[in-house]
Formats: structure tokens, sequence, C-alpha cells
């Protein structure tokens, strides 16, 4: 008689281990793991192991980080240099006894990359007898590198709701694993026969909901409280994933999701994702719902469909967010509305480029720039939070091209400006683009290669300099020429910055801002309380004095307020300044350092994503944060 196997679900942050004890990178984001939910639901649906765990190194990375920020000395000493103890504690606690037979790993971004690898090979020192499988996005398009690890035994490619009931009987049953979409050491061989993925499930209705039980449900609710105004939640309630579609039939060369869920569209009924949505909200109290569709609005009477079933659910205080962002061609006011009507309360729209040139012959997005200006401004007469993403860096992509898009973004009258450098994931055309271009060789596919960051020159570009005029934009926009300063939204503002703080507590511009923002509510004494604050944070945390000293001339008012202007800084700044002038494409002058934002007290303005006026890698799909399969 065989026995079923054990399985334990491995959940990988998109961090790097000491990520976790720096105070100032941003902490591991807590996105629920749909993709693993789904895979065990679908394993105890058929019956295919005797138990289920999940090793949730997401959730135990973000409570080190918040220890660490407490400054718990115990587990910092603890863990802090013995990432092999953290990983171990951390599967121990949650086997509670059991040893697996197999161990189902997430991977689905090229940031994961270096923490999956240790984490790995600790597992596998734990439980040696253990069959390693890994799946996800970067599984799918990385086969023979991934299979080369010698504690690696298996690929999953594609969704596996369907495959991976059935490499689990084969493995019980001790068979020769003959399964669509599963490849071993043996494959790598012959690389033409790793290209099938797994059969795809055609009716998702079919599908049985996530596994909530898998998770700590309310574990992923922390950090909600320092992240709270991505979602402009003004309460407490939690927020649950879900999808109602799956596929992308459209060709950009930045995102790999169709590697694994493929081109045609496949749709969930809407009532089958009104039943659970009620389940939630009924299971958990959650009332903020987060569709992590690829393209949630492609057909527009399914979409209307879908979003007025959803508002007749019955579900109280409903809210809708899509803080992957919103295709701009799929959009009009009438599906705006709806989408208000559902709950929609922040307006994400993803843009990419203002370079029409980009738009058509480099991504492939083929954005219509005046339809997305129009979006805009209907968003803002309907009271929402518009932010609008973009990307910059793109192989081919010429100074005029980025600097078109820099010029665009001017145009817009949105709250937030996402910008990014393009980042080459594996599985992309992007990626082949700069392999082919000789700035980016095929060995960046080993997963040891951590994509946080431009790490590469291009023709056009040097490394250093397209991460600079990507974060010296985001400065510029979000802070110097912000949309809500310019309102006088003094209130709205200050809850922004104060959540940037939470995030980024030696943020100076930050802290800048929100005591412009107090002195403008007439709350003075709070207001010389931050300048205080200013002036320490500048004199013992490196951190701060070094962002004035590169970023200064953009807040002038704020070295006068700390008596630099005849310091030596100053004169740096003016020689920066003047630099620019030869060059200002680096540091761009197209905008007023001063003059129209002194009539509003301010020279800067509010952040409010988890980007903070910096750069973070663009991740194709996963932008998300881990939700793939």
């Amino acid at each position: 008689m065989n026995t079923k196997p054990v399985v334990a679900f491995v959940s990988v942050p998109s961090v790097n281990y000491d990520q976790i004890f720096d105070l100032g990178a941003l902490p591991p984001f807590l996105s629920m793991p749909l993709g693993l939910m789904y895979l065990s639901s679908s394993v105890k649906k058929t019956k295919s192991a005797s138990n289920v765990f999940h090793i949730d190194y997401l959730v135990a990375a973000s409570k080190l980080h918040n220890e660490v920020e407490a400054s718990n000395k115990d587990l910092i000493k603890k863990y802090k240099n013995k990432p092999n103890l953290f990983f171990i504690d951390t599967a121990l606690a949650a086997a509670n006894n059991l040893i697996p037979d197999v161990i189902g790993v997430s991977m689905n971004f090229t940031t994961q990359g270096p923490i999956a690898k240790l984490i790995i090979e600790e597992l596998k020192k734990l439980w040696p007898n253990s069959k390693v499988v890994i799946g996800g996005n970067y599984a799918t398009n990385n086969v023979p590198i991934l299979l080369s690890h010698p504690d690696v035994d298996y690929i999953c490619r594609g969704e596996a709701e369907l495959s991976f009931p059935l490499f689990l009987n084969a493995i019980s049953e001790k068979k020769n694993l003959n399964i669509k979409g599963f490849y071993s050491k043996k494959d790598v061989a012959d690389k033409n026969a790793i290209s099938a993925n797994c059969d795809y499930s055609q009716n998702i209705d079919e599908l049985p909901f996530p596994d909530w039980d898998l998770l700590d449900c309310d574990a992923y609710q922390l950090g909600k409280a320092k992240r709270k105004r991505e979602f402009l939640t003004e309460s407490d309630s939690k927020n649950f994933s879900i999808f109602t579609s799956r596929g992308c039939p459209y060709h950009c060369t930045f995102c790999a999701s169709y590697t694994v869920h493929g081109r045609k569209m496949r749709f969930r009924s809407t009532e089958n994702v009104v039943e659970e949505m009620k389940k939630i909200y009924q299971n958990f109290g959650a009332t903020v719902f987060v569709p992590e569709d690829d393209l949630f609005t492609v057909n527009k009477s399914r979409t209307m469909h879908l979003l007025k079933g959803i508002k007749e659910a019955g579900i109280p205080n409903l809210e809708m967010q899509f803080p992957s962002a919103l295709s701009v061609n799929t959009l009009d006011e009438e599906v705006i509305d709806s989408m208000c009507e559902a709950g929609m309360n922040i307006f994400y729209l993803a843009i990419e480029s203002g370079s029409p040139y980009t738009q058509v012959n480099i991504i492939k997005k083929r954005v219509n720039l005046d339809r997305a200006k129009r979006l805009v401004k209907y968003a803002n007469k309907r009271k929402l939070y518009t932010r609008c993403n973009f990307i910059i860096g793109f192989p081919n992509e010429k100074r005029e091209h980025v600097q078109e898009t820099i010029d665009y973004i001017k145009t817009l009258s949105a709250d937030w400006y996402a910008i990014f450098v393009a980042t080459p994931l594996v599985g992309t055309e992007m990626f082949e683009q700069f392999a082919n271009q000789g700035v980016l060789d095929h060995s960046s596919r080993d997963w040891e290669t951590n994509f946080q960051g431009r790490h590469f020159d291009t023709e056009h570009f040097k490394a250093e300099e397209i991460l600079e005029i990507a974060y010296r934009t985001n400065l510029e926009v979000n802070f110097v020429e912000n949309r809500q300063m310019r309102l006088g939204d003094w209130k709205l503002a200050l809850e922004v910055f104060n959540d940037v703080l939470n995030l980024h507590p030696y943020h100076v511009i930050a802290h800048y801002m929100s005591m412009m923002c107090l002195e403008n509510l007439g709350k003075h004494k709070e207001a010389n309380d931050r300048l205080n604050k200013i002036k320490h944070l500048v004199q013992t945390v490196d951190t701060s004095s070094e962002m004035l000293k590169k970023y200064g001339d953009l807040v002038p008012n704020l070295l006068d307020l700390l008596g630099w202007k005849d310091s030596k800084l100053t004169n740096k700044l003016q020689n920066k300044n003047a630099n620019s002038k030869q060059n200002p494409f680096l540091y761009s002058q197209s905008f007023n350092t001063g003059s129209d934002m002194l009539k509003f007290g301010a020279n800067a303005a509010i952040a409010k994503n988890k980007v903070i006026a910096g750069v973070q890698p663009f991740e194709s799909k996963g932008r998300r944060g881990g939700n793939d399969e």
C-alpha cells in the first residue's frame, strides 16, 4: 500500500537576507502567495497528499524585520549573521514534527534567487530525503540553471493545479515521472525536451478556492499600518488578494507573465468570483479586495458585469484596489465609474513610457498617451487618488526618448508617479535584447544574480546615470512639483509624508515636507519639532546628511533653515548646479526649484507608495510581490 506524501510549500521573500536587518531598506513585502494556495487546494481536493504545511518565510522575514526595528537585541544577535539558523528554526516551527517528502518552492522573481538558494540548501540539509520541486515565473523560464543545483530535483513549468497532484501520485507510487510540464536533471541534456508547460485549466471556475488555511491570514495584515495609504484605506480593514482571470494577449517586451499563464484569456464567472469574496468576508471579515489579474479590464462587457455583481454582493464598506495598475487602452470613463461604484478610491494606471517611439518600437505596449492624459483628468474629476507607473532605460532607448517620458509626466495631473528603471527579467524579450546587445550575458540567468537595481551599462546610459535620473526625477515630480501640495491639501499630504517616514525614518526631505504641511495647518510647535528632528538627523545619521548633500539643491529653503547657506556644502551644490548646465539632462533643471512652490510654503511634496522617491527594480507581473504560481 502506497503512502501519500507529506508536502511542504515554501514562500520566499524578494529580498536578500541582510536587507531584513537593514533599517534603511523597505521591509519584506507581504502579499498572499495565491499560487501556492491554489496548489494546496488542488492537492487537498484530490487527496494526493497525507499532510500539507507552509514554511512561510515571507511572514517570518517581515516579523524579524519588525523586531530589528524595535531593537530586539536578542533576536538580532541570534539571527543576523546566521541565516542558516533562521531558515531552520522557521522550517521546524512550521513542520511541527512532520518530515516532508516533497518540498514545493515558489520562485517568481529574479530578486528571490539568492535567498531561495540559501533556503533550499538548508532545507535539504534538514530533510535530505525530500524531493525539491520549484515552480513559478522564474522557474518556468530558468529550468536548466535551477536543475544544475545539486539540491533541486524537479522544475515545474506554468500553472500546476492539474499536474501537481499527478506528480505527487507518481512520487508516492515510485513511478517514473512522465508528467507534462515537470522536468528533472535527466532532461537538461536535451534542451529541446524542456519546452512544454503543464496543461492549463480551461474552466477556471472548476478550480477550488485558494487554501486560506495554508496561511496565517492575519499575519498578512502585518505592516499594513505602515503602508495604509498605499491602498488609501482609512480603517484597519483586512485586504485579500484574488484573481478573476488568467492570461494576457499583449506582447510587452518587459513582461514574462505569458510564459506561465499563456496569451489566451480565461475568465472566472461573476458568480464564482462573488461567491469567493463573500466567503472571505464571512470567514475573515475582509472588505478590501485586490485583484491580481494581468489584465482585469480586457473585455468591457465582462468587466462591467463583474463589477456590477461585486457591487451587489452585499459586502459592507467594500473597497477594490488595483496596485498592479490598469491598462490604458482597455479603460474608458464608463468603466472607471463602475470601478468607483465597486469601491475603487485610488486609480493606478500603467502608462510605462511617455515616448511614442518607445511605446511602439521598443516595448510594444502602444499606449495611447492622449487617452492616458484624458483618463487621469477624469480620475481627478472623480476625486480618485491617481498614480501612474513609468519605466525608463529600456534596450535601445536613447536620451531623447527618456526625456520625452519626463516631459510627458510633467503634462499629467496625477498625484503620484512611480518611475522605475527597466529590469531585465528572465523570460522576457527585454532580457534577450540586453543579452544580444552584449551588455548582459546569459550567465545572468544564474539565480545568484540579483537584479535589484541596474548593474550594467548600455550604449546610451551608464548604470549609475540611469538610476540617478530615475531617482532625481521621482524627487522632482513627486516632491518639488507635487499636485497635492499645489492644491494646498495639507492634511492628505501630511498623512502620506508620515507614511513615507514610517518606512524611511531618515528621509530628511519627507521630514521637511511634513514640517511645511504642519506649518500650513497651523501646528507651529509640531512644525518646529520636526525641524529640530531634521537638524538632529543630518548631524547624526549618514543617510540623512548624504541625501541632503546630493539633493539639497531641490530644497534650498531647507538649507537656509539649517544655516548651510554659506557652508562648503552649499558651494558643492552650486558647483553641481553649474555642471548641470553643461549636462542639463543628468541634473534636470527643467523645473523651478523654488519660486512656484514658495507661495505654498513648500519645495517638495508627498510620496505615497512603496517606491518612495527611489528606484525599485521593475518586475514583470512581479511588481505585485510574489503572487503567481
